[in-house]
Formats: structure tokens, C-alpha cells, sequence
């Protein structure tokens, strides 16, 4: 019982912290995404370091070998992560934040295949309600929809994205059996880091990392604080509930971002607000 009571606070933090995580990427836009992403990650795992200092040598030094996990989960989040990033600067965060979410529709195929979850009649219609809500997140006939997201390249790419997201969620719950779920966090937020590191200096695109940490210290900072910690918080969630529990639950931090965009980057969010709902009572028929 202590471990699902521990598991929905950790839920509840992540739901703020994602929330928030989105707007300072957009206040961040103007950056080259690579560079920021890798930002991103590296100042992320910088504030998880401490965290590794007050757990004991016994837990610190278990399940090491699950860190390969941890490489090759941190590759697939590469791809995810860049799309998400290059997407919130290209639209809305209101927008990006629900589209970011249809990875569960990805998370719940991927988990009939290799987690062998239960997904029963309810789950089913929490995936069509979340299909259906991403149509009504743009405004228009059925026909404008489609069009607004064919015609959406930042819409496409978080939509892609979310399978590589999906993806990754799947390698962490297999490695976080038996790896302390702090550990594995850090090593992930390290590992994807370094990859966009190497790939910002391959491409020479790192020139944007130095303003933005001279002009959006702060920014960044609260950014990667924001993405160490909630990431944290999904590893303690899924610790103590299902995989497709705890990502569906995160879905209620895109109100958590619509009112911090409404408030701080003045963007219409009005509009968008039945899709967002949809896909929350998609949620909760998936919790069912």
C-alpha cells in the first residue's frame, strides 16, 4: 500500500513538472533545437547528481548491468526528444503538449507485444477517445482537421516522435526491476545528453548553447530541472502502477500547460480545449 501511495505522489509531481517543462522549451525557441536539447539533458542530469550521493552503496551499486538498458534507451529518446523539442519550437506549446501524449496510443501497442499487459474493452476506448481528441485540438470540418494536420510539419514530427517515446517507456519498465530507478534516471539524462552533444559538435551547431546560457541562464536551468525531476517521477510511478497507467495520468499536465501558456506566452488556447478533454477521458477509460 505505502509503495501506491508513493507512486501517485511521484504521479502528481510529474504532472506539474511536465507541465511546466514545455513552456521553458518554448521560451527557448530560438535556439538551435540540437544544441538545446542537449542543454536539455546535461543540465538535467546535473541536478539529479546529488541524488546519487544519499543512496546507499548497497542500492547505488545493484543492477548495473541493466545500464546497457539505460544506453540504448537513451538512443531511442534521442530521437523522441529531438522531435519534441524541434516541435514546441515550431508551434504552440498548448498544441505539442496533448500531441506529445499520443504516445501512449504507440505505448499501448508496444505493450500488448512485449509486456504482456492487460488491455481490455476499456483501454480500447481510451485509445479511440485520445485518437479522436487529437483531431479536435484544430479548429474546422473533419476535412480542415486533417488538412491543419497534414499541413502541421511541427504536428507530423511530435506525432513520429511519440513512437520513439513510446518505445523507450517499454525498455524502462523492463530495466527499472532491478536498477534503482534514480540511478537509471541520471544515467539516461547523461547518456542523451552526451548523444546530442557529439552531435551538435559533428555539426557544428553549438554556437546557439552559448547565448542561450549567457541571454536564459535561468531558462535553462529550470528546464533541466524540470526534465530530470519528472522523469524521476515517471521511474518511481511505474514502479508502483502499470506503464499504462502512469503515462495516461501524465496526460493531465497539458491543463498544467495550457494555463501556464495562456498565462506567460499569451497563446489562444480556447479552441483547443475539447480535444484536450477528450484525450483526459481517454486517460481515465485507460486507468479503468
Amino acid at each position: 500500500m505505502d509503495l501506491i501511495i508513493i507512486a501517485f505522489f511521484a504521479l502528481f509531481l510529474r504532472i506539474f513538472l511536465l507541465g511546466s517543462e514545455r513552456i521553458f522549451l518554448k521560451q527557448l525557441e530560438d535556439y538551435d533545437s540540437v544544441i538545446i536539447s542537449t542543454l536539455f539533458f546535461l543540465t538535467g542530469s546535473l541536478f539529479l547528481f546529488p541524488i546519487l550521493l544519499v543512496i546507499p552503496k548497497e542500492t547505488l551499486f545493484t543492477g548495473l548491468e541493466d545500464l546497457q538498458l539505460a544506453f540504448i534507451s537513451s538512443i531511442v529518446y534521442t530521437f523522441g526528444f529531438f522531435a519534441y523539442v524541434k516541435a514546441l519550437s515550431e508551434e504552440d506549446a498548448s498544441l505539442i503538449a496533448p500531441l506529445y501524449n499520443s504516445s501512449l496510443l504507440w505505448l499501448l501497442i508496444l505493450s500488448i507485444i512485449f509486456l504482456d499487459e492487460n488491455i481490455g474493452v476499456f483501454r480500447v476506448l481510451g485509445g479511440i477517445s485520445m485518437f479522436i481528441g487529437v483531431f479536435f485540438l484544430y479548429p474546422g470540418k473533419i476535412a480542415e482537421k486533417i488538412q491543419k494536420i497534414k499541413a502541421s510539419r511541427a504536428s507530423l514530427l511530435m506525432i513520429g516522435g511519440s513512437f520513439f517515446l513510446a518505445l523507450g517507456r517499454i525498455i524502462d519498465t523492463y530495466a527499472i526491476r532491478t536498477i534503482d530507478s534514480r540511478v537509471y534516471a541520471f544515467s539516461i539524462l547523461f547518456f542523451a545528453g552526451v548523444f546530442f552533444f557529439l552531435i551538435a559538435c559533428f555539426t557544428r551547431r553549438y554556437s546557439d548553447g552559448f547565448l542561450a546560457l549567457k541571454n536564459n541562464l535561468k531558462t535553462v536551468i529550470f528546464a533541466g530541472i524540470a526534465n530530470g525531476w519528472a522523469y524521476v517521477m515517471l521511474l518511481i510511478a511505474i514502479a508502483g502502477l502499470e506503464v499504462t497507467v502512469a503515462e495516461p495520468a501524465s496526460l493531465l499536465s497539458v491543463f498544467v500547460t495550457a494555463f501556464l501558456a495562456r498565462l506567460i506566452l499569451k497563446e489562444e488556447i480556447k479552441e483547443r480545449l475539447p480535444g484536450m478533454i477528450l484525450i483526459v477521458i481517454g486517460a481515465i477509460f485507460l486507468i479503468l
